[in-house]
């Protein structure tokens, strides 16, 4: 079931930079601060109801969710990766590069009433490649550091368990493409 539970306000602002510091070096780096909060007045149905799952301590048994953050959503996400590229002297249009990729996104919500959360997670990425004027081969890495983490959570209804999803493990894999 989807339904709107009222009036969301969002006050936020995103900044992209991309930089070449040097011959071969680039660094692209994006900031982003997002405060989305429910409006007073808003209520969740699911937490009011019968038999109540909130005692007016915890949570309010009506379900008033106002001045909450939004579920699922960071206020703060950053990226950051750094590249070097350069002409390999074996062959005619033959180059190869080095990059590195760090994520981080900060604590997001798993429901209305603001009661649990996922932590942050700040996840890093590199790759090493050979690319030619037909192919490409790259050497590649996700989650370098094999970092534990919630990539997500769902409510379990009624409201009573969380499922939380954990985010994949360190991944190395080998990538082949061709131009034809």
């Amino acid at each position: 079931i989807t339904r709107n539970l009222g009036t969301v306000i969002s006050k936020g602002i995103e900044i992209e930079s991309a930089v070449a510091l040097r011959d071969h070096l680039s660094v692209e780096a994006t900031l982003y601060y997002g405060d989305a909060k429910y409006k007073k007045g808003t209520f969740d149905l699911r937490w009011a109801r019968s038999p109540p799952v909130c005692d007016n301590v915890t949570c309010p048994m009506n379900g008033d969710v106002g001045g909450n953050q939004m579920e699922r959503q960071s206020k703060w996400q950053a990226t950051f990766g750094t590249e070097w590229r350069a002409d390999l002297q074996l062959g005619p249009d033959l180059e190869y590069f080095v990059r590195g990729d760090a994520a981080y996104q900060s604590k997001q919500y798993i429901e209305a009433m603001n009661l649990a959360w996922v932590p942050g997670r700040t996840i890093v990425n590199a790759t090493v490649g050979i690319s030619g004027s037909s192919y490409d081969v790259l050497l590649w890495a996700r989650n370098l550091f094999d970092r534990q983490y919630v990539s997500g959570v769902t409510l379990g209804s009624p409201n009573s368990f969380y499922n939380g999803y954990l985010g994949e493990r360190r991944t190395i894999g080998i990538t082949a493409s061709f131009k034809y």
